[in-house]
């Protein structure tokens, strides 16, 4: 992150303009903000979920092997694995890809005079001349 902090200005430097001892100072930014990165999220469609079905599904499951097992944590395992089963049947996860948040320094008004600086200079672009 630290590097693209670095390398946000394009070119910098001083001009001697010969009229003052003071050298005018001057930096170009570049103009495309750095994009963060998209993240992933794992959700459960519920596009066909039927609750009727669902609940018909969980009594037809053998819940009844608790002498199997002599450890609480494995029975209980057990039970969460065959719920999770019938659970991924009607509600299945799905991975999705989501654009990734603005870095925590451009805030919405730094974001709204980007846009405007870019809509300007759009506009300048269009409408040329010979004196610009």
């Amino acid at each position: 992150m630290l590097s693209s902090l670095v390398t946000r200005n394009d070119t910098c430097g001083n001009l001697h303009l010969g009229v003052s001892d003071h050298d005018l100072v001057y930096a170009v930014q570049k103009d495309k903000l750095p994009t963060p990165n998209a993240r992933v999220i794992e959700y459960r469609s519920m596009r066909h979920y039927d609750n009727d079905q669902f609940l018909d599904d969980l009594s037809n499951v053998p819940w009844g092997t608790e002498y199997i097992y002599d450890d609480v944590d494995d029975l209980w395992r057990h039970w969460a694995s065959l719920y999770t089963e019938v659970l991924d049947k009607h509600a299945p996860i799905k991975k999705k890809r989501v654009r990734g948040d603005q870095f925590p320094w451009i805030t919405p008004d730094i974001q709204r005079e980007h846009s405007r600086r870019k809509r300007m200079f759009k506009h300048h672009v269009k409408n040329l001349t010979k004196t610009s």
